[in-house]
């Protein structure tokens, strides 16, 4: 795909994402997918087990949220 991409912002993001993938995973598989639609670029990032609850879809992204206490540090907020 051509575009104007910043390396480093797309880096960031592709790794919490992927970070995020294996940290709630259960040690399953990490999916990484690129669709292009005119003008776009879709990425998603999937750990094939441990699904987001269905409760918790409206509120994963709020800023700087974290559902479980044990899982606390320090991170992006994403």
């Amino acid at each position: 795909m051509t575009g104007r991409w910043c390396r480093t912002s797309m880096r960031r993001v592709l790794e919490i994402l992927i970070n995020n993938a294996i940290k709630y995973g259960d040690s399953g598989a990490v999916k990484i997918v690129a669709h292009q639609i005119p003008g776009r670029l879709l990425l998603s990032v999937h750990n094939v087990r441990n699904p987001i609850p269905e409760d918790q879809h409206d509120r994963i992204f709020e800023y700087l949220r974290r559902e479980s206490e044990p899982l606390v540090g320090t991170g992006w907020g994403i």
